[in-house]
């Protein structure tokens, strides 16, 4: 394995790790907010993205060689390895899945902890399913041995950030 192969795959398990952090403490700073929990949760969840995009950039360049159709044609071969079905929609499933993150990160920036605090729960909750539903098949259904432990590891802290967030949420307009 080359070297740029090498650091994109250290920058997806720490772009895992920050999502693990951002994500969770975004949902536990629901009940107790201060402006340093919230701050921090937003620094988290702002560098797992950035770390996300750059796993990106590098797997293109790593591994696909700077090549859309390599990157689909790879997918399409791993879909079909793993689930016996020929789907090239998965690269363009990732693209949604950092499109909406990326907009979440820009929201909370833009409006500020206040207003991103009474977003409706059910977008909250909306958003980080399909993350999760993401970084599950990413990790658990696509990945190898050591990202399938990460990815149900980080799965199951989600899960229940999520199931403290829904049994407690803070007041919504």
């Amino acid at each position: 394995m080359s070297l740029p192969q090498i650091i994109a795959l250290m920058l997806v398990q720490a772009s895992l790790i920050a999502y693990l952090i951002g994500v969770s403490g975004a949902f536990y700073v629901e009940n107790e907010v201060t402006p340093s929990r919230m701050s921090g949760a937003r620094r988290w969840w702002t560098a797992a993205c950035v770390l996300m995009i750059a796993h990106i950039v590098a797997a293109f360049g790593a591994f696909h060689g700077w090549s859309h159709a390599a990157a689909v044609a790879h997918t399409v071969t791993q879909t079909r390895n793993v689930v016996g079905v020929e789907f090239a929609g998965g690269v363009y499933v990732n693209y949604l899945f950092v499109a909406v993150w990326l907009t979440d990160v820009v929201w909370w920036w833009w409006v500020g902890h206040d207003r991103f605090r009474k977003r409706r729960a059910a977008i909250t909750l909306t958003l980080h399913v399909f993350m999760l539903f993401i970084v599950f098949n990413a990790t658990v259904v696509f990945g190898s041995t050591p990202a399938r432990v990460t990815g149900l590891a980080i799965t199951a802290l989600v899960v229940v950030a999520m199931a403290r967030f829904g049994r407690h949420p803070s007041p919504r307009p």
